[in-house]
């Protein structure tokens, strides 16, 4: 989590997200989309984060690889109860969720190749929720 901060902070694309990390209804999503925007930038694509638009469907960011290819990104977290921030006991109700999360990507219809990445949100095998390591 850390590093993938540093590297956008060190592209100067932080500053528009950390309001958004901050509130607890965004923080999930947020920090989703932060580890996603960290990828392209390892990969060695720039990035472009999309202002919202109030009813309109638009992605995170557009990713330009060197090359000139330009990618269309959506990234979706799956909120589980009792999991960061959010109330309720935890359950494990994978595919309902994220379909749904799905179809809510796919709804946005970029004029480029379209990436999109889905959370799964869910603990590692063995390991309890608390001691599970940031990615």
């Amino acid at each position: 989590c850390a590093y993938d901060f540093l590297i956008l902070h060190h592209r100067g694309l932080l500053a528009p997200l950390l309001n958004r990390f901050r509130d607890k209804q965004e923080f999930q999503g947020v920090r989703y989309e932060i580890a996603v925007a960290a990828i392209f930038i390892r990969a060695g694509f720039s990035l472009q984060f999309i202002e919202p638009v109030h009813g309109q469907k638009i992605c995170e960011f557009v990713a330009t690889h060197p090359s000139g290819l330009k990618v269309a990104v959506e990234a979706k977290s799956r909120h589980r109860s009792g999991v960061l921030n959010e109330k309720g006991i935890q359950k494990e109700d994978v595919v309902p969720a994220l379909k749904k999360k799905y179809e809510q990507a796919r709804a946005k219809k970029p004029d480029m190749p379209f990436f999109i990445f889905l959370d799964i949100n869910l603990p590692y095998p063995g390991i309890p929720w608390e001691a599970r390591p940031c990615l």
